[in-house]
């Protein structure tokens, strides 16, 4: 049995790490879990990122734990040489101290290293410098989210580059039970729609974005259809903003809330603006929403485009015409043939090109 060693910041708290390769890792043997940044303090800096000064003692605190975290595990690789060293992103973002970064050239001179990420890491200072040029040099296997992030590489890594998107094995509603999720879903459609804004703090300043096409959807749809908007924000920090006609639900986010939202909802929503950061996004949260047969609004920008392989939503392509994203929402809130439609479509899209099992084969294919 082959022995795999998979380092991530951490599987609980950041979602990239868990859903990029720890969801497949209980379907592989062999595979040991090493999180390098402690899960209270993370937790901690999460919860007080907005204290400058409480922040920067966190910061301190991390960094210290994280060089002694990455010193231990690779020690202990080193008495026990696994066959491959996973990678998802980086081991820190802060700069290795000198014992931690020989330690780690020297396991991966005795290891294949496969070198994961699904954001421009580089660019959004996710990844120290010194690693990052390590593993340009080392990996037999850089796996990118998207092709934006392939040309990202130096030209000398092309050749070990493979895309693969991000999906989600536990969200998805498998076989034959779509039929019954929607007649759930379309319960109250007559009286009420949900949104779903399922993401992280960092995104919430594209949802504030629109938020004033949300709340002139919600008056349409009131005024002329007698319908409220709901609009359910799942997140780990709350949308704090008023709003009149538009109903906000803040949720706070775990893996299972997360699942049992997208459930109940009707419409799920991805909106972004265009940024070097955004364009190294593979569009995970339209991925989610489409697993459970749910129709979705994205934003045109992107990995997003890639998503739309058939009539699963609407594309946005104006963010900054409020009419854009109401025409889209009022759309797909009166019209429950359309709605059926996307949802149809949607669930396949996903099993023909965006399914989690179908990552899975690859994992193992490559770690045989």
């Amino acid at each position: 049995m082959k022995k795999i060693s998979v380092y991530v910041s951490n599987q609980e708290l950041k979602p990239s790490n868990y859903y990029r390769i720890v969801q497949y890792c209980n379907y592989i043997s062999g595979t040991r879990i090493y999180n390098i940044y402690n899960t209270k303090i993370f937790e901690l800096l999460i919860k007080h990122r907005d204290n400058r000064l409480f922040r920067k003692i966190l910061e301190f605190i991390l960094k210290k734990s994280a060089n002694h975290r990455i010193i231990k595990y690779i020690k202990k690789d080193l008495k026990d040489i696994p066959d491959y060293v996973i990678v998802q992103k980086s081991m820190t973002k802060y700069n290795l101290c000198n014992k931690a970064k020989r330690l780690l050239e020297k396991i991966l001179d005795k290891t294949t290293l496969i070198w994961d990420f699904d954001d421009n890491i580089y660019e959004d200072k996710q990844i120290n410098e010194d690693e990052y040029i390590l593993y340009c040099k080392k990996a037999k296997h850089i796996i990118v989210v998207n092709s934006y992030l392939k040309e990202t590489l130096p030209p000398k890594c092309k050749r070990r580059i493979k895309e693969l998107y991000t999906s989600d094995i536990q969200m998805y509603i498998g076989e034959n039970k779509l039929e019954e999720l929607t007649n759930n879903r379309l319960k109250n459609y007559d009286n009420s729609i949900s949104l779903i804004w399922l993401a992280t703090s960092a995104n919430l300043k594209y949802l504030m974005e629109i938020i004033p096409a949300l709340e002139y959807s919600a008056k349409v749809l009131k005024i002329k259809y007698n319908k409220e908007l709901i609009l359910k924000v799942v997140c780990d920090k709350e949308l704090n903003i008023k709003s009149f006609f538009l109903k906000i639900e803040n949720i706070k986010w775990t893996r299972e809330i997360a699942i049992q939202t997208v459930l109940e909802s009707n419409i799920g929503i991805m909106p972004l603006k265009e940024s070097n950061h955004t364009l190294g996004k593979g569009g995970f949260k339209l991925i989610q929403y489409i697993s459970t047969g749910l129709p979705v609004i994205s934003s045109n920008v992107g990995y997003n485009k890639e998503i739309f392989k058939d009539d699963i939503g609407y594309l946005i392509k104006d963010d900054k015409n409020i009419s854009s994203w109401a025409d889209a929402i009022v759309s797909l809130s009166i019209n429950k043939d359309k709605w059926i439609k996307c949802s149809n479509n949607a669930l396949k899209v996903w099993e023909d090109n965006f399914n989690a099992y179908d990552v899975l084969e690859y994992w193992k294919s490559i770690l045989k």
